[in-house]
């Protein structure tokens, strides 16, 4: 009875790890739990390997042809990420530098994140999951008066967004809309104009799977609304195999983290980072210089700062997704 159990067990596994390397390789992302289960591909789906010498040293050739399947979507996955070319020295243009961090909305360690974040020596700062206490608190501890302008939309729950500047704010735009939550700020940075997008995107479990790959679309949309230069960061709650997060290529926006070699990065849990939910993404004539992760006292993810420069030029990679993944 037991064999015939753990039997059972290991085919509902191998099925599971299928099931999952399946839903990547044609670009499924629904319902929840598949979204769920593709958060740890690159680590679940290394089970492929032993499952392929056990198959043939067993002759269970259907568990092997699973193992293949599962090996081949982690390597899909991750040799990409591992083997990017990383962008070029940009060309001179307009300098930018911004941080992003997701505070954590119940988060006491205000005056501690503020400090943290005037010392990034930042133009811009965005923030996600940031309270009308947390906006009053800032500025208490000095963030108003360093930066000295600021769109924000706070709220009680853990979906609000600010962005704080150094620089005028033209024109700024705010969505909140079924747990998707963008603020949308135009600078002028030496006399070229930036469009900064904010955003803080619901989970596949929190609305469903459908709420959230609507979320990744509004963001696109407002990417697309626009042709000036643009920088969007944020917290997507979406990894860079999720296939609504990589079809925010089609608007042609590039993830910072995969341009400069850095796709396996983590930011969320922030003690042991295994999974990059927040990114930088970015559109021609933006083109990344560096990016760092930022420790954010008492937040259970990691922030990063960004510097971009404005150029008349591209960065010399084609057109294609977000993130690097299978097509």
């Amino acid at each position: 009875m037991l064999p015939t159990l753990v039997s059972w067990a290991a085919w509902a596994g191998a099925g599971l790890l299928a099931w999952t390397a399946v839903t990547i390789l044609v670009g499924v992302s629904r319902p929840a739990f598949t979204a769920v289960a593709q958060f740890m591909a690159p680590i679940t789906l290394a089970a492929g390997y032993p499952l392929v010498v056990v198959g043939v040293v067993t002759s269970r050739w259907a568990l092997a042809v699973f193992g293949v399947v599962i090996a081949l979507t982690q390597l899909l996955i991750v040799v990409p990420l591992l083997t990017r070319e990383v962008a070029e020295p940009p060309p001179p243009g307009v300098a930018l530098r911004v941080a992003f961090a997701n505070v954590l909305y119940d988060n006491a360690r205000v005056r501690d994140v503020a400090d943290a974040l005037i010392a990034t020596d930042a133009d811009i700062v965005a923030l996600t999951e940031i309270t009308p206490g947390w906006v009053d608190q800032l500025e208490r501890h000095g963030l108003m008066a360093r930066f000295g302008h600021a769109v924000s939309l706070p709220v009680r729950e853990p979906r609000g967004v600010g962005v704080f500047s150094r620089f005028p704010v033209h024109s700024d735009r705010v969505l909140d809309d079924a747990g998707t939550t963008i603020v949308e700020v135009v600078v002028e940075v030496e006399g070229a104009a930036v469009r900064i997008l904010a955003v803080q995107l619901p989970t596949p479990h929190e609305g469903g799977a459908r709420q959230w790959s609507a979320a990744h679309r509004a963001v696109a949309r407002s990417a697309a609304s626009d042709d000036r230069a643009l920088l969007v960061v944020g917290d997507f709650n979406a990894v860079a195999w999720h296939a609504p997060f990589r079809r925010l290529g089609r608007a042609d926006l590039h993830d910072v983290h995969d341009l400069l070699g850095r796709g396996l990065s983590g930011s969320w849990p922030s003690p042991m980072p295994l999974l990059r939910l927040d990114h930088a993404l970015v559109r021609r004539p933006v083109v990344p210089v560096s990016i760092v992760d930022l420790k954010i006292p008492g937040s259970d993810h990691l922030g990063f700062v960004v510097s971009v420069v404005v150029t008349d030029q591209g960065y010399g990679r084609g057109e294609g997704e977000a993130g690097a993944s299978p097509s």
